[in-house]
């Protein structure tokens, strides 16, 4: 289980075995409130910590503004998130595992950079994607529909340039079909061989969609409406 956040702003605190101090730019805690020093980073790499961990992160939460979460505690160990006593996180990066008990508390998101596995229609839904203009998410075995909700939301939220979402599958049936039915009803440009190109609301925004075979890779990219053809290779890399 891991835990970090860089950036803690504008708290204070106060707890019978600590002293008051005014947040500095970063902190650490180890194992208990008692064992708090202030240092660089918040991480939390241990086992059964969930007797002191779950009132620690909601004290911080309820009096820090969090600019970057690292979150590494896995899937089954999310539920963590849910236990927190507080309704609203404020925290505008998370970095790492995206669980949807978290994303469900937070407030103010603005970058999601990691893997989500969970229910893609749950995330999307989410009040707190609205705010979110940079995401860069691998989903696996994402279908021709879970892309377009993907694109139709990067055009709903006129996400940054950059903004991806990526998943691999571990097949070599990677066809392009599917994907050019399914984005139908958008602004396709243009399409050839297994790259699809559409336009959004933005004039200064395109999408692009493509399939790397090779890799076994399929992603969705927001990239500038000016790029040209010989561009993309640098487009799906950045």
């Amino acid at each position: 289980m891991g835990l970090s956040t860089n950036g803690i702003e504008n708290g204070m605190y106060q707890e019978d075995d600590i002293e008051n101090k005014i947040f500095s730019e970063k902190i650490d805690f180890d194992y208990k409130l008692s064992d708090w020093k202030g240092r660089s980073d918040l991480e939390v790499n241990m086992e059964n910590v969930q007797e002191t961990l779950v009132p620690f992160l909601g004290f911080v939460f309820r009096i820090a503004n969090v600019k970057r979460l690292v979150n590494h505690i896995t899937p089954e160990e999310s539920k963590i998130f849910s236990q927190i006593d507080s309704s609203s996180l404020r925290i505008n990066d998370i970095y790492g595992e995206l669980p949807l008990e978290l994303l469900r508390k937070c407030e103010g998101l603005q970058d999601l950079y990691g893997c989500f596995r969970g229910k893609l229609s749950e995330l999307l839904s989410l009040p707190s994607i609205s705010s979110v203009k940079w995401f860069t998410l691998q989903i696996s075995n994402m279908s021709a529909e879970d892309f377009l909700q993907i694109a139709e939301k990067f055009i709903e939220l006129d996400v940054n340039i950059g903004s991806r979402v990526e998943d691999q599958v571990y097949t070599k049936t990677l066809r392009i079909k599917p994907f050019v039915t399914a984005f139908a009803n958008l602004e396709i440009l243009n399409q050839i061989d297994r790259l699809i190109r559409m336009g959004t609301r933005n004039p200064a925004k395109h999408m692009l969609f493509y399939i790397h075979e090779e890799l076994e890779v399929r992603m969705i990219v927001m990239i500038p409406s000016d790029i040209e053809e010989t561009d993309y290779e640098r487009c799906l890399r950045m």
